[in-house]
């Protein structure tokens, strides 16, 4: 049976599979609906959702249970009530989940992402505010929203410190970051970043507005950083 188009300015969408559900204003979604694609641009509820896109567009999308799709993108706010799996991310706005948060691909945020539960992604980039308990990525990107475009779009909250209690990744790069523990292959920390404690493998430096507690090295060699402004980690032991 062919996917049903269907398109609504508010009400209650029955269980069934639809092709392109384009939901405008506010819409409750029954347990079990799956779609192709679901475009937001009002305030939408589910009990959880099935499908391959979600384009948020300027919208409100809350889950009270898990989110499988292949891509969530677009600008809004999201908050799930539940985990996400997914294959890539690009959100631009507000994100919470309160459950794991795991993406095979690329997830980028810019704007907020809170999680009382781990994110883990094959990258990770937050432009903006990251506040998780735990994070797992091979590349992970963590740095606040620029100060002007932050006061122009009236986001104000989206130029505060980022707080992550644990994070494992390959690389990392971040701005205004605190830790607890942080284990990662290299690391570059810059602009008043804190970290309780550091294991790295390779390569592990930090500006002199950042600090490290404790920094334990597990690998034999350190590469070298070109840059003056960053101290070595050998130099922060010494």
């Amino acid at each position: 049976m062919k996917a049903t188009n269907l398109t609504s300015l508010g009400g209650f969408i029955r269980a069934g599979d639809y092709g392109h559900l384009s939901l405008n204003g506010p819409h409750t979604l029954e347990s079990g609906v799956r779609f192709e694609r679901l475009t937001v641009n009002g305030h939408v509820r589910s009990p959880g959702y099935h499908g391959r896109h979600i384009i948020v567009s300027s919208g409100h999308l809350v889950s009270d249970g898990d989110t499988v799709v292949h891509r969530v993108f677009g600008h809004g706010i999201m908050q799930l009530n539940g985990g996400l799996q997914c294959t890539a991310l690009e959100f631009v706005g507000r994100l919470e989940i309160s459950r794991p948060l795991n993406c095979a691909g690329h997830l980028s945020v810019h704007g907020s992402l809170s999680s009382t539960s781990m994110i883990t992604a094959k990258t990770i980039e937050v432009h903006g505010v990251l506040n998780a308990v735990e994070l797992q990525a091979l590349g992970a990107i963590i740095e606040p929203f620029e100060y002007r475009l932050a006061t122009r779009l009236n986001m104000p909250d989206y130029n505060e410190r980022s707080r992550v209690k644990d994070i494992r990744t390959g690389t990392l790069t971040a701005r205004q970051l605190s830790c607890t523990a942080l284990h990662a292959y290299s690391a570059r920390l810059r602009e008043e970043c804190a970290v309780e404690y550091a294991e790295y493998l390779e390569d592990f430096a930090f500006d002199e507005s950042s600090s490290v507690r404790m920094i334990s090295k597990a690998a034999q060699a350190i590469g070298r950083d070109r840059s003056p402004r960053l101290k070595k980690a050998e130099d922060a032991r010494a």
